[in-house]
């Protein structure tokens, strides 16, 4: 992975985050439709989701372009 540039970096990160916040979208339109147990099972499960972009994938970009981390933890 020390080989990626770091334009290629950024937009790993753009389409990342794009991704991680259609998901977050996703869970708040379907909230209102789910009951209880449905509403944690898909919030669980697309928890589990974004967490493997955000430490699975992102920390590794982050790792060869420490330059590209904000303050916040995002570009």
């Amino acid at each position: 992975m020390d080989g990626i540039e770091n334009g290629t970096a950024v937009e790993f990160i753009k389409r990342i985050e794009r991704a991680m916040n259609v998901m977050f979208m996703a869970i708040d339109s379907l909230r209102p439709y789910l009951n209880k147990d449905q509403d944690r099972a898909l919030t669980n499960a697309l928890g589990e989701a974004i967490s493997e972009l955000d430490i699975g994938v992102l920390e590794i970009i982050y790792r060869c372009h420490p330059d590209l981390r904000s303050e916040g933890g995002r570009p």
